[in-house]
């Protein structure tokens, strides 16, 4: 489980459109395959990424 808290953030790629803002904060979470990937065992969820995304393209996932 994340150090933050139970949720995590997740790409959606239907509104990604591979932009790069969410790389550019360097989080060693955020990985490019094809598109941007959040590993949600990474994630600590500070939501850092989410505030980058201008297309609206990540959101908060509950993880267990």
């Amino acid at each position: 489980m994340n150090s933050l808290g139970k949720y995590a953030f997740s790409i959606v790629d239907e509104y990604c459109d591979n932009c790069g803002d969410c790389l550019r904060i360097n989080c060693p979470a955020i990985q490019l395959n094809r598109k941007p990937v959040i590993d949600a065992k990474a994630c600590i969820g500070c939501g850092i990424c989410q505030l980058v995304c201008s297309r609206g393209a990540i959101i908060r996932i509950k993880v267990s």
